[in-house]
Formats: C-alpha cells, structure tokens, sequence
C-alpha cells in the first residue's frame, strides 16, 4: 500500500456515488486525503491549481462531460493525472476519454480498492514519465537552462501575457566575452565549467519569474516580464559584481569572465517574438563592436 498520503480530488456531483466512493477507500485502507467537488466550475479551478496527486473524474457531471473537463483542465496548464470514472465501458467511451488526456477510464461496477490503488499508481508514473520525458526535450543537457527551441515558446507565451495585460517584457541576449580563446586554450572541459559556472551564476541573480534559455554556445538568453530595457541595465550590474571574482579553471589557472548583454523591449522596439529577438540580437552586437563587457539597449541604437 501506499505509504505517502495521496492528495486526491474527488468530481463526483451524485451523493450516493460519493458515499461508494468513500467506502472503496476505506475498505482498501488506502492512504489518501480526499477533496470532494460537486460540479464542472469548482473542478477546474481545483484542477487547475496542480495541487494534488491524481484526480477521480465521473464521466457524468451534470449539463457537462467529464472528457470536456479533462481537455479544459489541459488547456489551462493542470498537470494532474486525470482518471475517468464511468458507468458502463464501452469502446467509445474509452476511446474519448483517453483522447480527452485521461489516463485511465474505470467502470464503476469492477471498481475494487486494489484496481483503485493501481490505477491511480499508473496515472502518477506515467504523468512523472511524461514530464520527465518533456524535460529531456525543453532543456539544455549541459547547463540545465531551457534550450533555444522553448525560449521560442516561452517568448510568444510572455508577449501574450504583456499583451493582454498592457504590460512590458524585455528579451537580453548575452555572450561570454572571449570564450572561444579560453575554449581554444584551456580545452573543452575547461569551456563547459565555464558554461556552467556562468548558468548557475544567472540563476542566483535573477529572479524568480525571469526565464532563462542557453540561446547557443556561449550565448544565454534572460526573458524578462514586466521588465523595462531599462531595468535590465540593474540585472547586467548585479552579474558584473557577482562574476568579479575570477573563475578557476580545472588545472588551477584564473580566468576572469565578462560578457557583452544587448537588450530589447515590448511594445517599445517590437511588436513581434520574432522582431524581439532579432532587436535584442542587434543590440547584443552593438555591445560586442563596443569592445564588450558593456549592456546596450536596443532604443539608445542611432538610426541612420
């Protein structure tokens, strides 16, 4: 049995249904605390808040389907594992609810307290699996950072948001000064120590709703929400202090690090994901044409 206490959320709206479902707990002494709600509202703003183990769903809520609640949850970002709970299983049925993202469609009438544990086992393994899976694919292996092809997603995703909410968000692009020398010099372990250093340095001193991607190389990029340009210049400072030590290479040489930053904003300079980077880009190569170690911002650019 499970020895952890499970967080389940119960949708069931039927007060005898309810009772049964108690009694299969109870009789199979399983280790759950158990939330009840009665109808299609109240479940996904449960679902929604991803702050329970799995979720036991009757296919029958009121006006509503349980598939139709299941595919809502997703849209909204719920990571919970959603295990349908049906009256008669029909292929049908068992065909809609796995395509609506449940992970496991029961019938009522064979439900037992062992195939009840088991179900919601498999519904957690395979949600872990998955984000496991997902994980492996949004992030860059050496530094742990979200890699180029997600900072795309979460871009579009923040402009959005900015957009929605008439709020700014700025994209800074930085590149490790020199890199390729000390790559060159000292070998490639040398240059991935360096690379990781950098990374855990980026987390430290941003904040914890900044996202930060390994754009390429020896290129990082820091998506910034309601982040003026401007404010990214206080950002850039706090990583100039916190690099000012020299960082020691495996065989025990000094290396000090510095890094070129360009940075741009929405609405101010783009209107675009696409225009954003591409702003932020150029702003990045205005600061390396400068000598490096500097923060330009894409507005103080002069158009000719």
């Amino acid at each position: 049995m499970q020895n952890a206490i499970w967080k389940l959320l119960l949708v069931e709206d039927d007060q005898k249904e309810y009772q049964r479902l108690q009694a299969w707990f109870a009789e199979g002494g399983l280790s759950a605390d158990v939330k009840r709600v009665s109808t299609y509202e109240a479940a996904l703003d449960a679902l929604t808040r991803n702050d329970v183990t799995a979720a036991l769903v009757d296919y029958r809520l009121g006006g509503n389907r349980g598939s139709d609640l299941a595919r809502a949850a997703a849209a909204k970002g719920s990571k919970v594992p959603v295990i349908m709970l049906i009256d008669a299983a029909t292929p049908a049925l068992e065909t809609e609810s796995r395509e609506s993202g449940a992970a496991d469609c029961l019938p009522k009438a064979q439900v037992t307290p062992l195939l009840l544990e088991r179900a919601i086992r498999y519904a957690v393994d395979r949600v872990q699996l998955l984000t496991m899976v997902r994980e492996l694919t949004i992030r860059d292996e050496l530094t742990g950072l979200y890699n180029a092809r997600e900072l795309k997603h979460l871009v579009l995703e923040e402009i959005g948001r900015s957009q929605r909410y008439g709020r700014h968000v700025s994209l800074a692009i930085i590149d490790l000064d020199h890199f390729d020398r000390v790559n060159a010099a000292h070998g490639q372990l040398a240059g991935d120590q360096m690379l990781q250093h950098f990374a855990r340095v980026l987390r430290e001193k941003v904040r914890s709703l900044d996202r930060l991607a390994r754009y390429g190389g020896d290129e990082f990029a820091l998506l910034l929400p309601e982040t003026f340009s401007s404010e990214a210049f206080d950002m850039a400072e706090r990583l100039h202090r916190a690099l000012a030590r020299p960082f020691i290479l495996p065989h025990g040489k000094e290396v000090l690090l510095t890094f070129s930053l360009g940075v741009a904003e929405l609405p101010g300079d783009a209107e675009t994901g696409e225009m954003l980077t591409e702003r932020a880009l150029e702003a990045l190569h205005a600061a390396q044409e400068k000598g490096g170690n500097c923060t330009v911002a894409y507005h103080t650019l002069k158009r000719t």
